[in-house]
């Protein structure tokens, strides 16, 4: 029945309003693809964003953590390094350090 019906109103439109049709872009093969892929490309942009910015925020937030680290060890040679403090102090807040 839907088949009938829409074959009368394609039958009822003249040769121009076709071409009118298709100079519109109405009909135009290529305008579906080209509009999916368009927003296909949209998608795999905003989720390829989300993805870096997340891996970029967990490697910051865990090499963050590493250099406060390396930060402690370095102040704890010095001091060591100055004669601020034994060599048991050294290794007692060195063990301490680690175990943070």
């Amino acid at each position: 029945m839907k088949f009938n019906k829409s074959a009368k109103i394609l039958a009822s439109i003249r040769a121009n309003e076709w071409s009118e049709l298709i100079m519109m872009g109405w009909l135009d093969s290529c305008s579906g693809f080209q509009g999916g892929s368009m927003m296909m490309l949209g998608m795999f942009i905003f989720w390829g964003g989300l993805l870096f910015l997340g891996f970029y925020l967990l490697k910051k937030y865990l090499n963050g953590n590493n250099h406060s680290y390396q930060h402690s060890i370095n102040i704890l040679n010095e001091r060591f390094a100055k004669g601020e403090i034994s060599e048991k102090e050294y290794d007692h807040l060195k063990a301490k350090i680690r175990n943070k």
